[in-house]
């Protein structure tokens, strides 16, 4: 269902019945065409529904119908702040997830390893080589990473992710970019129709590993819980 978090945050909010988690799905640049209608946001939110998950999608300030203006990724931390605070009284018995595609996880997870509530970080397409992610190894919360293996943003994962303290995996989606896309997407017109269907291969594949890093988080959660 669409809606306004907060009076002024444009969102998409997709319930599933006893949801025992609920994510907020954060888009990627604001200057860069990012929105909430993002194919790989969308696809992030869907994976959530298929594992259980409820999700909150919403357009940072001054995209779409949000009110405000770019702020550099500063006031951005106070959407996501309002789109937890959202999930958090719609879903008070879920545990809370930050989701985000590179602006989307670089914002997310500056909030998301300060807020208690927050108990995992779904990061895709992780821009380490654009803005500076050491401050995850400030925290012990459990982190599933999902990036293209030909991400031109994204020289570095392996080495942050070999720094954290928490329970941690990297799932590299074989010759995708950072926007998921074939890594080798040129060619003529006349190969339009195999470039389409190298772009549903690779979201299938991105499908896959955003699965599989959604049960990877829930199977550390649990096991948390039971410790």
């Amino acid at each position: 269902m669409k809606l306004l978090v907060s009076d002024r945050l444009e969102a998409e909010y997709w319930p599933v019945a006893a949801a025992k988690t609920a994510a907020v799905v954060c888009h990627p640049h604001p200057l860069q065409g990012g929105t909430m209608q993002s194919h790989v946001v969308f696809r992030m939110a869907d994976a959530c529904r298929k594992q259980g998950i409820s999700s909150l999608r919403f357009n940072f300030r001054g995209v779409g119908r949000s009110t405000g203006a770019y702020d550099a990724g500063e006031g951005e931390q106070e959407d996501v702040l309002a789109a937890l605070d959202f999930l958090a009284e719609r879903e008070p018995r879920a545990a809370l997830w930050i989701a985000g595609f590179s602006f989307g996880a670089a914002v997310g997870a500056r909030v998301g390893i300060r807020d208690a509530r927050v108990a995992a970080l779904l990061l895709v397409g992780a821009p380490v080589s654009m803005w500076p992610l050491d401050f995850l190894g400030e925290s012990s919360q459990p982190m599933a990473f999902v990036s293209g293996d030909q991400d031109e943003f994204g020289q570095g994962l392996e080495a942050l992710a070999g720094r954290l303290r928490g329970p941690h995996r990297l799932w590299r989606v074989e010759s995708t970019t950072h926007l998921f896309e074939p890594a080798a997407a040129g060619g003529s017109a006349a190969d339009s129709g195999q470039q389409r269907s190298a772009q549903r291969a690779a979201r299938l594949r991105l499908e896959a590993a955003l699965i599989e890093a959604i049960e990877y988080l829930q199977g550390v959660r649990l096991d948390l819980r039971f410790r």
